[in-house]
C-alpha cells in the first residue's frame, strides 16, 4: 500500500496527513467537496490543504466513526492499479444481448443451450487430453527433439465452461484443428489458458466472449490493448470517463460518460489516469454490511427478506459489472455499502487486477521499537497462532493485547473504537497496588450497588413498558445492563487531553474550556475513569506532556521522578509482570470473551449495553465478543512455575536459591515486582513433574527447581538412600500443566474452530484472466452469503483474511452448522461453494484465482451466475416475486436526480410505482420499504407531498396497528416542522384528515395529531405538547412558542355566522367520508369519481402526468340535496365571505385551490408565496376544525377541540410582541368622546381564527358550551395564584380571559346573562381588577401589558353595562365600577396632576405602602392617566347619570378633575367635554331609529330589547370585534338553533363528560337514554360499531343488516331511521363485521355475504362449503390482513379471501371428538393467533400463519357463548355456566374469574381494561381485567330499555353503550 500512499501524495497532490489506510486495498482521504465534485469535468489541480485544522483533528475526521464533516469537506475512497502490474485480458466482443431469464420459456431455453455447450466442451477437453497423452507416450518412445516438450496429463488446463460463448448465428473460432468426430459448430476453442467456466448468464458475447489468452510472453502491444480494454470496461460500469492527471490545471476535457452507473454500484467521483497508475475515487460509505452483522445484528433480524434484499442488490451490481466485462473482485462484507434503508451498493475491488504486493514495501512501514516490531511481525498471524504464542510465553502481554484489539476491529486513533488495555495498578507504589482483573473497571469504579441498581431499575422499566424481547423492538425502551461501554469517546479525549487540540476537547468533552477540571495526575486519571486504559499510556511518553499553556503536564507518581519515558517503561514492566500475567485471562474474558453474554455476564455484572439493546441503527463501532469459551491462562514464566517442590523428610539441607536464602512464599501471596524470575516454561515444568516419580528409585537424580536460576542436582553416594514421607505443599497440583494444556486445546478447538489451516504459498506470477475473475466473483459471493450468518463465529479470522482462508473457514462451518444459515439461502451456500459432493481438490492450482472448478452441469443447471440467480425461475435462491418491483422503487428513492428534483413531481412518480407494488408486497417487504418512505417524510422538500401521496397506501398496507407504530410519529414530525414548507396546507384539508382518522384510528388521531392541526390556527409551530395541547392541566409557567406571526394570515378570518338548520347532518358525514378515505381520498390520475368538474378543481387540476392534487369524490347517501341547498345559500351570501362551509371534502379542497387561483390570475404558473400560502393554510385549517367539530359529536368535540382551543387562546397573547397595538387603517389620534375606539393588539388578530372556531362550535351545540365549558375556563384563568408575582403565562391568561368573555357576553341570551352576572362580577371582573389596580407586583410586560389589560377590562365592563341597562348597572355593577375607578387614586402623583393632592381618599388598599413595588407604581401612573380618566368617566356618566356616579365613586372629584384637565390639553383639537348631565336630562348620546327587534322602548340608545340596550350607528362602540356575520356595533348576537343543539338527556350526558378529568378513562354507566333506533322487526342478534364510532351495523332475525348513524339529535327521546338496509339474506343473520382492510362488510346467515358498506350492493357470496356442516362462526382478520375466518360444525377453520372466490386454506381442529361445535372465535389484535371456543367449553389457540395449535385447555364447564381478544395476549370468555373469565395465553390459570349468581353473561364488550357485560335479566356489569376495581352492576330501568337484552356493543372513544333487544329496538345509553 505504500505505492498507493506515495502515488496519491505525489500525483494527486493530497497531503500525506490527509490520507489514512482503509479496509482492503484502499485509502481514505479528506478532500474538499468542491474539488472532488470537479474531478469529472477535468483535472482541477492538486488537492487543496485544510487550513486551520491540526493533524489530530484531521486524524479524527479520517476515522469511520466520525460522521460529521467540516463544511465544504468530505471523505473519499481511493483505489489504484499500477499499469505495469495490470493483468492481461482481451476486451469483450460485440454480440447478442443478455438472455431472457425472467420467463420460464427463456430460462429453460438458456439452461438447455448452456448445458449442451458445457457438456460438449467437457467432452472435447477430455478427448484433447487423451490425445496429448498418446502423443507424449509416442514421443517418449522416439528420440525427442530438443525443442519439443510434452505436456503431461496432470498439467492439462481446466475446462472453460461457457467461455467464450456465441450466439446461435455464430460459430466458434477454428484457429486450431478439431477432432474429426466433433461438429464444427460445436467444437470448443483451444484451451490454452488457465481459466475455468464462466457463469451461464454471462454467456453472451457482450459479457463473456473473452478468448483465452495465449501463454506467450507479454508484449507492449498486448499490454496496451489490455489496458485500453480495462479502462473501457471500468468507464462503462461506473458511468464516467477517465481524466488525465496533468501537471497543470485545465487538462483536456474527459470524454462524455457512456451512460449512468447502476444504482447498486458505488458511484465514482472520478476515474483518474497518470503515467504510472489508474485511480478510482469514490465517496467513502459510512456503513457496510460487516457493520450491520457485527455491530447492529438487529438491523437484519426479524425476517429473511432483509438479507435476501441485500443479496439481491449485490447480484444486480454483479450482473451490471459482468455485462461490461468487469469483475468485482474478492467480495467481502466490507465491500457492500449499506445505509439505514438497507439500500446496498457494491464497491469494486481493483486490487485483484494486479499481482501480489511486494513484502519488502510492507516491512518498511514497521515501527522502530522492538515491541512494535514484534507486533508488526504478528500482524500476519491468525488468532490461533497469537493465543498459542501468548500462552507459551513467546508473545508479550502488550503485543497479545494489541493483536486481540486488531482482530476485534478496533482502530487506533478512532475515539469511538480505540484499542483498550487494562489499568493494572493504582500507582500508589512502584511494586504494589495491583488491580483486581476479575472485575471490570466500570464495576471497580462505580461499585456493585450502583450496577445492581442500574440493572434492576432498567429491568423494571422494561417490563413496565411491555416486557419481553418484543418490547425491545420499540424505540426508547429501557434495557437492563451494567456497563454502557468499554471506552467512550469522552474518556478517550480526556486521556489524550494534553495532546489533543483545544477545539476537539471543547467539541467532545465540554463546550467551555476548563483546563483545571481535567485529571491532573496519572493516579487521579486511573481512579476517576470508569473505562479501561489506552495503549499510549504504555508506549508513548509524549502523551503526558501538555501542548496547552494553561494546562499542566500530566503529573507522574511520586515513585517515578525520572520523567515520562521512565514512567512508560515502568508501566510497561507492570503490565508484563507476574501478577498481571496470571490474572490477565480474566480481563480478556470480561472485555473480549464469554463473560460478555449470557449468565456469566450477569454473574460478573458485565452486561454491555451495545450488545443487548437490539439497536436497529447502523454503527461502525461497539463491543465485540471474540471468544465464547473461557480464555486459557498463561502457563509459562515465574507466575506460572509449578508450586514449590515437595520437601523430603530427612534431607540434610533445604533447597535454596542461588543467593543461599530459603524461599518464603505463602500461598496466594504476590511476589513484588523486581524479584528475579524463576525458570519454567511448559517443557521444563513437564520434566519437573516427571522427575517426581523417580525419587523412590535408588539411582534417581536429585533435581532442584529453585525460584530463580536453572535447576541444580547433587551427586549422591551409591549406597545413600533417604527414607521418609513426601510432604506436598498446600495448593500443589501435579496435573496443573496437563489441565492447562487441555484448556488451551479446548479453547483452540471450540472457540477458534473457524481458523483455517496453512495454505501453500505461490511464488510464481499471478496473471488471472477475466473469465477466472468472473467465476471467482460467484465463489466469493457464496462465501459472503455464508459469512453474513457466520459473522459472529468468524470474528477470530480477522479483517484482512484472504479469500482462500475465508473459504476454508466457511466450508468447515457450513458442514456442521448449516442450520444457522437462513433456510432460503442454505441451498445457495451449498451450490455456490459446491458442498453437495466431495471435490477432488478444494483449491485450484496456482496461478488460478478461482477457488475450485464448477462442473459442467450443477444440479441440472449451468454454473451459477448473477443473471441465473436473479431469475425468478431459478430455485437456488428463492427471491420473493415482489423483489423486482421493490428494487426498482428503491433505486428510484435512492437516485432522485435522474430528471426529477426532490419535490412534488418526484414523490408523484414514486407514488405511481408504490401503488402497483403494494398490490403484491408481503409484510416482510413492507419492513424494507418503510424506511424509504420515512426518509421522504423527514426531508423538507418532500415531507408534505410524501404525506399527501404516500400515507394512505402505506397505512392501508400496514393496518391501523402498523400505521400507529411506524407512521404516527413521522407524521407528527411533519406537522411540528418549523419553517415554510411548500404545499403545507394540503395536510390540513378535511379529506387528508379523514384519511388520518380512518387509517390510524380515532383515538390515536385525537391524542397525537389533532393538537397539531389546531395549533396552526394561532400561527404557532413546533411541538404541540409545548403549547399545553393534548391534555394535562394548565401550568403556571409559560411554554415556548414559535416566532412566526403573520398579519396576513391573521387577517384571513372566516365567516362565523354559518348556522346549521334543523335536523341537518354534519358536513361530509362519515358515511360518505369513509368511502373517500377507503380509496378515493388520495391522489388520482386526473379522473375524479365525484361530481366536481375539471374546471372546478382549481389550478392544480392536471392529468396524471401533470401530478394533480385531487380531492376525494363520491358522496354519501342523502347528501346530494344537502349539498345543493348549501351551495345555493353560499351563493346568496356573496363572494365577500371568506370561508363558506362545504358539505364534502371535495368541495372544500377545490375551494382552497380555486381561491389560490383567483389570487394569482395575473401571475400565470407562479408558485405560491409564503404569505399567500399561509393565508390558504389558515383558511383550510379553520374549515377542517369546523368539519371535525360536527363530525366528532359534542363530547369528543368538547374534550379534544374546545379544550385545546381554549388553551391556544392563551398562547395568542403570550409575549410582549403580541401585546402591541396595531393600526387598523385609522390615524392614531387621541380619543375625545369614547373609550370604544377600536385599538386591537396583535394578539387579537392572532386569536381571531380560534375565536371563530369556538363560536362555530357554540352555534353547533348551543349556549351550554359557553356557560358550562368556556366560562369555567375563564374563571380558572383569572383565579388568583399562590404567588404575588405575575409571570408571562398569567399575564397572557388575563388578556385571553377578557377577550373570550367579551365574545361570550355577545352571544349569551338575556336570561342567561342575568343568571350568571353575579358570578361574572365575583369570579371574573373583581379578581382582574384586583390585579390591574394592585401596586404590589409589576407586570412582566410592563406598562404596555397593564394598559392592554386595562383597556380590555374597561371594554368588558362597558359591554356588560350596555347589555343590562341603567337600572341593572346600579344594582349589580356598582362595586365593579367603584373598584375600577379607584385605580386612579393609587399614587399621589396622579392626584397632584388633577390639582386635588389635598383631597383625602378613603379607598386606600389594606396593604402597607412599604410593600408596594416601585415598578408597579410607575405602571399605574402610566395606565391610569388623564386620557384613561376622560375615556372612562364620560360614557359611564352618560349611562347611569351624574347623581348615581357621584354616589358610586368615592374619588369622583379626582376622576372628574383628571377628565377636565385632559379636555384642556386636547382642546386644540377642537374637542369639547360635555357638562355633567343630570339624571333628569335627556339621553346624552344621540339615538337612532329603532332596530325593530323586540320593541322600541328603553332608557338608553335607540331601542330596548328586554333588558338589553341597542345603540345607533353613530354612537356604536367601535371596539367590539367584527367577525363573520356579526353586525358592527351589535351588543347581542343569536347563536341560532341547529338540530345538533344539546338538550335534555344529551345535555345531561355532555355536562357530566365535560366535568370529568382527562385522566379518567373508565366507563361510568348512568342509564341516560340518548337515542333510539327502530327498524328491525325481530330480535337484534349482533351490534358492530365502525371504527370511526359515528355509524354502526346491526343484524336481526328479520334477515336484514342495517347501517345506523350515531349523531346527537334532539333531547334523547327521539328515534333514528337506518341509513342503509342490506336485505339479500334468506335466513336470519347472526353475524356482521367490517373488513377494515377492504372497507367492506361481511355478514353471515349460513352463507357469507361480502357487500359494500357505502352502497349496499353485494360483491361476493360464499355458499356453505358442505351442506352437512353449516357455518357456525365468522371472524374478520384485523387490517392489513384481508382474510375472513369461517368455522363450520365439523371443527374446520376455513380461510377466505374476499377479493377472490374459493378458499385460501383450512385447518382442522377436530383433535378431540368431544370438543363439540365451534361457537365463537376471537382474533388477536396482531392477527397472529385465533382463539376458537367450542360448545364443550374447550378453547383452542391456533397460529394463523402456520396452522399449529398452540394451546388447548378446558376453559369452562359448558357451552362458550362469546370470546374477545385484546392487547397483551389477553382473552375474555363467557359461558352458560354463569362465568366470565380472563385468560393470558401463556399462563395456564386464569387471571380473573367472575361468577354471575343468577344469569349467564351472553353478551359483553371490552373498553380499555374493563369488560362491560350484559345478561338476559337486563343487568349491566362492569368488570376489571386485572381485578383492580370492584365489580359494578346495575339493572336496566323500564323507561330506558324495554324487552330482553340480546346484544351489546361499546363505543370506547365516546364512552357510550349500544343495547339490542328481542323486540328489534336498539338503545344508545350513557
Amino acid at each position: 500500500m505504500e505505492w498507493l500512499v506515495s502515488g496519491a501524495e505525489r500525483e494527486l497532490g493530497i497531503e500525506r496527513r490527509q490520507l489514512a489506510l482503509g479496509e482492503g486495498r484502499q485509502l481514505v482521504a479528506l478532500v474538499p467537496a468542491r474539488w472532488a465534485g470537479s474531478l469529472r469535468q477535468g483535472w482541477p489541480g492538486p488537492c487543496p490543504r485544510p487550513e486551520g485544522l491540526s493533524t489530530a483533528e484531521i486524524s479524527a475526521l479520517l476515522q469511520r466513526s466520525t460522521y460529521k464533516m467540516p463544511a465544504g469537506w468530505t471523505r473519499v475512497s481511493i483505489q489504484g492499479v499500477r499499469k505495469r502490474r495490470l493483468s492481461r485480458w482481451q476486451p469483450p466482443e460485440a454480440g447478442a444481448g443478455p438472455p431472457d431469464l425472467d420467463s420460464l420459456c427463456g430460462f429453460m431455453s438458456h439452461v438447455a443451450e448452456q448445458n449442451f455447450r458445457n457438456l460438449w466442451r467437457d467432452a472435447h477437453a477430455h478427448c484433447a487430453a487423451a490425445g496429448r497423452d498418446q502423443k507424449a507416450t509416442a514421443a517418449s518412445q522416439t528420440p525427442s527433439l530438443p525443442h519439443a516438450t510434452p505436456t503431461p496429463a496432470s498439467q492439462t488446463p481446466p475446462t472453460s465452461y461457457g467461455t467464450p460463448t456465441y450466439s446461435s448465428s455464430q460459430t466458434p473460432p477454428t484457429s486450431q484443428a478439431t477432432p474429426a468426430s466433433t461438429s464444427p459448430g460445436l467444437a470448443p476453442p483451444p484451451s490454452t489458458s488457465h481459466c475455468t467456466s464462466t457463469p451461464a448468464s454471462q454467456a453472451t458475447p457482450l459479457a463473456t466472449s473473452f478468448p483465452p489468452t495465449a501463454a506467450a510472453p507479454p508484449t507492449h502491444t498486448s499490454r496496451a490493448a489490455s489496458l485500453d480494454a480495462f479502462k473501457a470496461s471500468l468507464s462503462r460500469a461506473l458511468g464516467c470517463s477517465f481524466v488525465r492527471v496533468e501537471a497543470h490545471e485545465g487538462g483536456p476535457p474527459p470524454a462524455p460518460a457512456p451512460r449512468p452507473t447502476h444504482p447498486n454500484l458505488l458511484p465514482a467521483h472520478a476515474l483518474l489516469e497518470t503515467t504510472e497508475a489508474l485511480y478510482l475515487v469514490q465517496p467513502l460509505p459510512c456503513h457496510t454490511l460487516r457493520d450491520a452483522v457485527i455491530f447492529s445484528p438487529a438491523k437484519l433480524a426479524g425476517s429473511h427478506a432483509k438479507v435476501l434484499f441485500v443479496l439481491y442488490q449485490a447480484l444486480q451490481a454483479l450482473r451490471a459489472c459482468h455485462r461490461e466485462g468487469l469483475a468485482v473482485g474478492g467480495l467481502t462484507l466490507a465491500h457492500l455499502a449499506l445505509d439505514e434503508k438497507l439500500f446496498t451498493q457494491v464497491r469494486l475491488n481493483l486490487g485483484d487486477y494486479e499481482g501480489d504486493e511486494e513484502e519488502e514495501d510492507e516491512q518498511q512501514q514497521q515501527q522502530q521499537q522492538p515491541e512494535e516490531e514484534e507486533a508488526g511481525a504478528l500482524e500476519s498471524r491468525d488468532l490461533r497462532e497469537l493465543v498459542t504464542g501468548w500462552v507459551q510465553g513467546r508473545v508479550s502481554n502488550f503485543t497479545y493485547l494489541m493483536g486481540v484489539n486488531r482482530l476485534a476491529g478496533r482502530r487506533p486513533g478512532d475515539p469511538n473504537y480505540h484499542p483498550v488495555l487494562p489499568w493494572v495498578v493504582d500507582f500508589s507504589s512502584p511494586h504494589g497496588g495491583f488491580r483486581d482483573l476479575r472485575k471490570s473497571k466500570f464495576r471497580l469504579t462505580k461499585g456493585d450497588k450502583q450496577l445492581d441498581f442500574t440493572y434492576q431499575m432498567a429491568r423494571e422499566a422494561l417490563w413496565a413498558e411491555g416486557g419481553g424481547a418484543g418490547a425491545r423492538a420499540h424505540a426508547h425502551v429501557h434495557v437492563p445492563h451494567h456497563i454502557p461501554d468499554v471506552l467512550s469517546d469522552i474518556t478517550y479525549y480526556v486521556y489524550t487531553a494534553r495532546r489533543a487540540p483545544r477545539a476537539l476537547l471543547c467539541r467532545h468533552v465540554r463546550a467551555q474550556w476548563e483546563p483545571h477540571e481535567y485529571p491532573g495526575s496519572v493516579g487521579r486519571m486511573a481512579a476517576w475513569s470508569p473505562d479501561e486504559c489506552i495503549p499510549e499510556y504504555y508506549s508513548q511518553p509524549a502523551l503526558f506532556q501538555s501542548l496547552h499553556p494553561d494546562m499542566a503536564d500530566l503529573q507522574l507518581p511520586a515513585w517515578c521522578p525520572h520523567g515520562p519515558a521512565a514512567f512508560v517503561a515502568a508501566h510497561r514492566r507492570l503490565l508484563e509482570s507476574r501478577e498481571v500475567s496470571q490474572e490477565l485471562h480474566h480481563w480478556l474474558d470480561l472485555t473480549f470473551g464469554y463473560r460478555l453474554s449470557g449468565r456469566e455476564a450477569v454473574r460478573a455484572k458485565n452486561i454491555c449495553l451495545p450488545l443487548v439493546d437490539a439497536h436497529t441503527h447502523l454503527t461502525c463501532y461497539g463491543v465485540v465478543q471474540l471468544f465464547d469459551q473461557p480464555h486459557p491462562q498463561r502457563t509459562v514464566g515465574p507466575a506460572w512455575a509449578l508450586a514449590e517442590p515437595p520437601a523430603l523428610t530427612g534431607r540434610p539441607q533445604a533447597w535454596r536459591g542461588q543467593d543461599g536464602a530459603a524461599p518464603e512464599e505463602e500461598e496466594g501471596a504476590r511476589a513484588p515486582v523486581g524479584e528475579e524470575e524463576g525458570a519454567g516454561d511448559l517443557e521444563e515444568g513437564t520434566e519437573a513433574l516427571d522427575s517426581l516419580s523417580a525419587l523412590d528409585g535408588p539411582s534417581a537424580p536429585s533435581l532442584d527447581v529453585p525460584p530463580a536460576g536453572p535447576p541444580q542436582s547433587k551427586a549422591r553416594g551409591a549406597g545413600e538412600k533417604e527414607e521418609g514421607p513426601v510432604h506436598l505443599p498446600d495448593g500443589f497440583n501435579p496435573l496443573q500443566a496437563l489441565e492447562e494444556l487441555e484448556k488451551l486445546s479446548n479453547f483452540l478447538t471450540r472457540g477458534l474452530q473457524s481458523s483455517p489451516p496453512d495454505l501453500p504459498a505461490w511464488d510464481g506470477p499471478r496473471i488471472p484472466s477475466l473469465s477466472c475473475l468472473l467465476q471467482r466473483d460467484m465463489q466469493s459471493f457464496g462465501v459472503l452469503v455464508a459469512e453474513t450468518f457466520f459473522a459472529q463465529r468468524l470474528r477470530p479470522l480477522g479483517l484482512e483474511a484472504s479469500l482462500p482462508e475465508r473459504f476454508q473457514a466457511v466450508c468447515r462451518l457450513a458442514q456442521c452448522r448449516l442450520r444457522e444459515v437462513a433456510e432460503p439461502l442454505q441451498q445457495a451456500v451449498l451450490t455456490l461453494l459446491h458442498l453437495q459432493e466431495e471435490r477432488p481438490g478444494a483449491f485450484t492450482q496456482p496461478p488460478h484465482p478461482a477457488l475450485f472448478h464448477y462442473p459442467a452441469v450443477l444440479a441440472g443447471l449451468p454454473p451459477p451466475s448473477p443473471g441465473l440467480l436473479l431469475s425468478p425461475c431459478c430455485p437456488i435462491i428463492p427471491f420473493p416475486a415482489y423483489f423486482p418491483r421493490l428494487h426498482r422503487l428503491a433505486c428510484s428513492f435512492s437516485a432522485p436526480g435522474q430528471g426529477l428534483p426532490l419535490g412534488r413531481e418526484f414523490v408523484f412518480s414514486l407514488w405511481q410505482q408504490l401503488d402497483r407494488l403494494l398490490e403484491v408486497v408481503e409484510p416482510e417487504g413492507l419492513e424494507i420499504l418503510l424506511p424509504f418512505v420515512l426518509e421522504l417524510l423527514s426531508a423538507d422538500g418532500t415531507a408534505v407531498y410524501s404525506a399527501w401521496y404516500l400515507f394512505e397506501p402505506m397505512a392501508r398496507a400496514l393496518g391501523p396497528r402498523g400505521a400507529q407504530r411506524c407512521l404516527l410519529s413521522p407524521l407528527a414530525g411533519v406537522y411540528e416542522r418549523p419553517g415554510y414548507l411548500p404545499g403545507r396546507f394540503y395536510l390540513y384539508t378535511d379529506c387528508f384528515v379523514l384519511q388520518l382518522m380512518v387509517r390510524l384510528g380515532l383515538q390515536p388521531f385525537l391524542t397525537s395529531l389533532l393538537p397539531h392541526i389546531l395549533q396552526v390556527l394561532t400561527g404557532q409551530e413546533g411541538d404541540a405538547e409545548a403549547q399545553g395541547l393534548g391534555g394535562g392541566p394548565e401550568d403556571e409557567t409559560g411554554p415556548s412558542y414559535g416566532s412566526r406571526e403573520g398579519k396576513e394570515a391573521a387577517d384571513s378570518g372566516s365567516d362565523m355566522g354559518c348556522e346549521l338548520s334543523e335536523g341537518e347532518e354534519p358536513q361530509g358525514g362519515i358515511f360518505g367520508d369513509e368511502q373517500e378515505a377507503a380509496g378515493q381520498a388520495r391522489p388520482s390520475d386526473g379522473s375524479s369519481n365525484g361530481e366536481t368538474s375539471g374546471e372546478e378543481q382549481g389550478p392544480d387540476s392536471e392529468t396524471k402526468d401533470g401530478m394533480c392534487l385531487p380531492s376525494p369524490g363520491g358522496l354519501g347517501l342523502g347528501q346530494a340535496e344537502e349539498e345543493e341547498e348549501e351551495e345555493e345559500s353560499a351563493e346568496e351570501e356573496g363572494a365577500e365571505q371568506a370561508a363558506p362551509l362545504c358539505t364534502t371534502p371535495e368541495g372544500r379542497l377545490c375551494e382552497v385551490l380555486r381561491e389560490s387561483a383567483e389570487q394569482e390570475e395575473e401571475e400565470e404558473e407562479e408558485e405560491l408565496t409564503e404569505g399567500k400560502e399561509q393565508k390558504i393554510l389558515l383558511d383550510t385549517a379553520c374549515k377542517t376544525v369546523k368539519w371535525l367539530s360536527a363530525k366528532l359529536g359534542p363530547t369528543l368535540c368538547s374534550r379534544h377541540i374546545v379544550r385545546n382551543l381554549l388553551r391556544l387562546l392563551v398562547t395568542c397573547y403570550f409575549g410582549a410582541d403580541k401585546q402591541q397595538f396595531v393600526l387598523n387603517g385609522e390615524e392614531d389620534l387621541p380619543c375625545v368622546g369614547s373609550i370604544y375606539k377600536h385599538r386591537p393588539v396583535l394578539g387579537d388578530l392572532v386569536a381571531q381564527p380560534v375565536l371563530e372556531c369556538l363560536v362555530y362550535v357554540a352555534q353547533l351545540y348551543g349556549e351550554p358550551l359557553l356557560t358550562y365549558q368556556c366560562l369555567p375556563y375563564v374563571a380558572y384563568l383569572v383565579a388568583p395564584s399562590n404567588s404575588r408575582r405575575l409571570n408571562s403565562r398569567k399575564e397572557a391568561s388575563l388578556l385571553a380571559a377578557m377577550v373570550l368573555m367579551q365574545k361570550i357576553i355577545v352571544y349569551l341570551s338575556d336570561t342567561t346573562l342575568m343568571d350568571i352576572l353575579p358570578k361574572v362580577n365575583q369570579d371574573l371582573l373583581l379578581p382582574v381588577l384586583e390585579v390591574l389596580t394592585s401596586p404590589l407586583a409589576s407586570f412582566p410586560g410592563g406598562a404596555q401589558a397593564r394598559s392592554v389589560l386595562g383597556v380590555k377590562t374597561l371594554s368588558l365592563i362597558a359591554l356588560v353595562c350596555l347589555r343590562i341597562g341603567q337600572e341593572m348597572v346600579v344594582q349589580h355593577m356598582s362595586e365593579t365600577l367603584r373598584r375600577f375607578f379607584e385605580g386612579f387614586s393609587i399614587t399621589p402623583e396622579q392626584r397632584e396632576k388633577a390639582g386635588e393632592s389635598d383631597t383625602p381618599w378613603t379607598g386606600t388598599p389594606e396593604t402597607d405602602a412599604a410593600d408596594w413595588d416601585p415598578a408597579a407604581l410607575d405602571e399605574l401612573d402610566e395606565v391610569f392617566s388623564l386620557e384613561m380618566a376622560f375615556s372612562a368617566y364620560i360614557p359611564f356618566n352618560c349611562l347611569i347619570g351624574d347623581t348615581t356616579i357621584r354616589r358610586l365613586l368615592r374619588n369622583h372629584e379626582l376622576v372628574w378633575g383628571m377628565a377636565a384637565r385632559y379636555q384642556e390639553e386636547v382642546s386644540g383639537c377642537g374637542a369639547e367635554i360635555p357638562p355633567p348631565p343630570s339624571p333628569d336630562t335627556g339621553d346624552p348620546w344621540p339615538r337612532a331609529g329603532p332596530r325593530g327587534e323586540d320593541g322600541a322602548s328603553g332608557t338608553f340608545g335607540s331601542a330596548m330589547v328586554g333588558n338589553r340596550i341597542e345603540i345607533g350607528p353613530g354612537a356604536r362602540p367601535a371596539w367590539l370585534p367584527v367577525s363573520g356575520d356579526q353586525e358592527p356595533g351589535s351588543l347581542k348576537q343569536e347563536l341560532g338553533r341547529s338540530g345538533r343543539c344539546l338538550d335534555g338527556n344529551w345535555l345531561a350526558h355532555w355536562r357530566y363528560e365535560v366535568g370529568r378529568g382527562q385522566q379518567d378513562g373508565r366507563f361510568h354507566f348512568h342509564q341516560i337514554r340518548l337515542q333510539t333506533f327502530t327498524g328491525h322487526t325481530g330480535t337484534v342478534r349482533t351490534l358492530a360499531p365502525l371504527p370511526s364510532e359515528d355509524f354502526f351495523l346491526s343484524t336481526g332475525r328479520d334477515r336484514t343488516v342495517r347501517l345506523w348513524p350515531l349523531y346527537n339529535q334532539g333531547d334523547g327521546t327521539g328515534t333514528v331511521e337506518p341509513r342503509l338496509i342490506y336485505a339479500h339474506h334468506r335466513r336470519p343473520v347472526y353475524c356482521a363485521q367490517q373488513l377494515g382492510a377492504l372497507q367492506q362488510v361481511a355478514s353471515c346467515d349460513g352463507t357469507v355475504h361480502i357487500w359494500d358498506q357505502f352502497t349496499g350492493k353485494p360483491i361476493r357470496i360464499f355458499d356453505c362449503f358442505d351442506s352437512r356442516n353449516p357455518i357456525t362462526a365468522v371472524a374478520a382478520m384485523p387490517a392489513p390482513h384481508c382474510s375472513l375466518l369461517v368455522g363450520t360444525s365439523d371443527s374446520v377453520l376455513h380461510f377466505i379471501d374476499p377479493r377472490k372466490p374459493g378458499l385460501q386454506h383450512e385447518f382442522r381442529l377436530g383433535i378431540n371428538a368431544s370438543a363439540g361445535l365451534i361457537r365463537c372465535m376471537a382474533i388477536s389484535p396482531s392477527g397472529r393467533s385465533v382463539a376458537v371456543g367450542f360448545s364443550s367449553g374447550f378453547i383452542y389457540l391456533l397460529d394463523t400463519r402456520t396452522g399449529l395449535i398452540l394451546k388447548v385447555w378446558p376453559a369452562h364447564e359448558s357451552d362458550i357463548l362469546q370470546l374477545k381478544s385484546t392487547e397483551g395476549n389477553v382473552l375474555v370468555s363467557s359461558s352458560t355456566d354463569h362465568s366470565l373469565t380472563v385468560w393470558k395465553e401463556s399462563e395456564p390459570k386464569p387471571l380473573q374469574h367472575y361468577k354471575s349468581p343468577s344469569d349467564p353473561v351472553h353478551a359483553f364488550d371490552l373498553h380499555g381494561h374493563e369488560v362491560v357485560a350484559g345478561t338476559v335479566a337486563n343487568r349491566i356489569g362492569i368488570y376489571s381485567l386485572d381485578g383492580s376495581v370492584p365489580v359494578a352492576t346495575s339493572k336496566l330501568s323500564w323507561e330506558n330499555f324495554r324487552g330482553v337484552l340480546t346484544s351489546l356493543a361499546m363505543l370506547p372513544a365516546k364512552r357510550l353503550l349500544l343495547l339490542g333487544s328481542d323486540n328489534g329496538m336498539i338503545r344508545l345509553l350513557a
